[in-house]
């Protein structure tokens, strides 16, 4: 019983807006990328807040739980969620901030994959969101964020414990986003200069 409770503080902690919060913050401190109030301001809405706004709302309201359980109500929250990161990706590149441009854009397209997946199976959103951003940061920033990786299998173990996934669900949430991540970076990063 004791496990089941740190496996849902650990699928809380490393959920994807919380992820992406802490992933902000690092940037704050460590890059050049995030230094003015108003790109800090867009990466926090448009990379943790709005893409699941709807889902709090609608939990509140009892339609749905805060990891969106069920498959069938998956579809509007990732179609609600690629429209906002959508939009960090454009506001981004308007203020020429192409690194985060990018990095919105990963966030993107990763979700339009594991909706695509969603179709046939219940792909984890857990690990994609984990992955995904890893590989990103690993690419761009240096190869020491591959040290980000060791939080896969804390959360694998986490969504495993819960009943959440199969353990096919979290490995294929987990490459699919390592190699849409990996391919969008390498196109896309010989078209804009973000050093």
């Amino acid at each position: 019983m004791r496990s089941k409770g740190i496996a849902k503080v650990v699928s809380y902690v490393f959920s994807a807006p919380l992820y992406a919060s802490n992933l902000i913050i690092y940037l704050i401190l460590k890059t050049k990328y995030l230094m003015h109030a108003l790109s800090i301001a867009f990466a926090f809405l448009y990379l943790s807040i709005l893409p699941v706004i709807t889902i709090v709302i609608d939990s509140v309201r009892g339609r749905t739980d805060i990891f969106v359980s069920k498959v069938t109500h998956r579809y509007r929250y990732f179609i609600h969620a690629i429209l906002a990161y959508f939009a960090g990706f454009l506001t981004f590149m308007l203020l020429g901030n192409y690194f985060m441009a990018l990095f919105s854009l990963t966030y993107a397209l990763n979700t339009a994959v594991a909706m695509a997946l969603s179709l046939r199976d219940k792909v984890s959103v857990h690990m994609a969101a984990i992955a995904g951003p890893n590989t990103f940061l690993t690419m761009t920033l240096g190869i020491e964020h591959l040290a980000l990786f060791t939080i896969l299998p804390i959360v694998a173990w986490a969504r495993l414990k819960l009943g959440a996934h199969t353990a096919k669900q979290l490995v294929v949430g987990a490459l699919a986003s390592i190699i849409t991540t990996y391919v969008v970076v390498t196109l896309f990063t010989p078209m804009v200069s973000y050093t």
